[in-house]
Formats: structure tokens, C-alpha cells, sequence
């Protein structure tokens, strides 16, 4: 019988603890995660910056002086210079975690713009105004740019993930 002499094997095992070891798994899953959910939010920053201006004196598509909010008359399109702001400065991405063997995070809209009302003496929440943009409400026309730039871009988000993981590991190996 032969004998199988394999040689290298010390630097191989080392390689193989190196991924093993929980600190290298987190950094290189944190690291993947964060570049998936900044392919993620450069979209939808994209479609936020493509909704058109509404003026605040009246609704651009009535002929009457409705009110720049609508009416269920006059649905309102787009959003106004301070709603659009708001919405591009409050958008941000939550911390990483991990939860069940599972990293995720998430992306969302907070704080508030400077469009201010009566019910919203300190301005309108960022979140109100992104989920009253996608759903629509009585007074303003259904436009659900956000959703649809999160399914056109969930392909190169996994896509940057995948890479970034596969490079921080021959990164860690010493490819």
C-alpha cells in the first residue's frame, strides 16, 4: 500500500481557524451586509431625488387654488421642496445585527422636514410622509417609487454582498 504525504497542511489548518474564529465570521458578515444595504439605499435616494416638486401656494394639477396638501378632489403629486429634503437627509441605515444565525439591518426614513402644519407644529415626520407617498391617502395620488427601486435593486444588493464577502475571505486567507 501507498502512503498519501500531504504538505502544507499547518498553513491550511491556520487559514481554516482564521474563518473559524467568530470576531473574523461578524467583520466579514457585517462588512457584506453594510455594502448590500448601501446598493439598497443609493436607490432608493435615487427614486426619492426623481419625484417631482409640488408648489406649496396650490395642487400644480388643479385649476382651482386648492391647497398644496390636495384634497380628495385634487390629489396632490409629488412632494414639496422640504418633504423632498427631508426625506433625502433622513434616510439612513440601522446598526448590524445578528439574530437567530441571521445579520441583517435596515433602512428607513426618520426625523422631520421642515414642512410645518398643525398637526405637526415641529415639522412632518419623514416616515408619515414616505409611507404617504407609497400608499397614497384621500388627498394624494398613490406613488410607490420606493418599493419598486427596492425590487429592481434587491438583485445587485445580494449581488455586492456575495462579492464583498467572497473578497474579505481570500482577503482573511492571504489570497
Amino acid at each position: 500500500m501507498g502512503r498519501l504525504k500531504v504538505t502544507g497542511m499547518g498553513e491550511w489548518t491556520l487559514q481554516l481557524e482564521k474563518l473559524a474564529n467568530p470576531a473574523t465570521g461578524r467583520r466579514i458578515a457585517k462588512k457584506a451586509v453594510y455594502d448590500g444595504a448601501r446598493v439598497m439605499k443609493d436607490a432608493i435616494l435615487k427614486a426619492v431625488e426623481s419625484i417631482p416638486e409640488t408648489h406649496m401656494k396650490h395642487n400644480r394639477y388643479s385649476t382651482s387654488n386648492s391647497p398644496w396638501w390636495g384634497t380628495p378632489d385634487w390629489p396632490v403629486r409629488g412632494l414639496t421642496a422640504q418633504q423632498k429634503t427631508g426625506l433625502l437627509q433622513g434616510f439612513g441605515i440601522a446598526p448590524i445585527k445578528q439574530s437567530g444565525g441571521a445579520w441583517s439591518t435596515k433602512t428607513s426614513f426618520t426625523g422631520y422636514n421642515d414642512t410645518v402644519t398643525e398637526d405637526y407644529p415641529s415639522g412632518q415626520p419623514n416616515s408619515l410622509v414616505a409611507a404617504r407617498l407609497e400608499n397614497g391617502a384621500s388627498y394624494r395620488m398613490r406613488e410607490p417609487v420606493i418599493s419598486t427601486a427596492i425590487k429592481q435593486s434587491k438583485a445587485a444588493a445580494e449581488a455586492a454582498m456575495t462579492a464583498t464577502g467572497e473578497a474579505e475571505i481570500k482577503k482573511t486567507m492571504g489570497e
